[in-house]
């Protein structure tokens, strides 16, 4: 489907790499998640280790609600990008 829609000449934007893109190195999304839970979830290089992260946030419910809250305001002017890019008729 995302095949069709781009050839029609819609922008179709990934959720995935939108997730990532906010947690990248130097984010402003990183930031609050590394406030929220600390340093340990950080790889050597500095950015987000999705696994070590994953040990801490999905074993309990009210960590997995600390994570949105940290990283889904970096998220929400992303997500409405290829809509709003896309122009019927083109």
């Amino acid at each position: 489907m995302a095949a069709l829609l781009e050839e029609r000449g819609a922008v179709v934007t990934s959720a995935d790499e939108v997730a990532r893109d906010v947690v990248s190195p130097g984010s402003d999304g990183l930031a609050a998640v590394v406030a929220e839970f600390g340093d340990g979830i950080l790889a050597p290089d500095g950015s987000l280790d999705r696994s070590a992260l994953g040990r801490l946030v999905f074993p309990t419910t009210c960590a997995a609600r600390a994570l949105r809250r940290s990283s889904c305001p970096s998220s929400q002017p992303r997500r409405g990008l290829g809509w709003t890019r896309f122009q019927p008729g083109r």
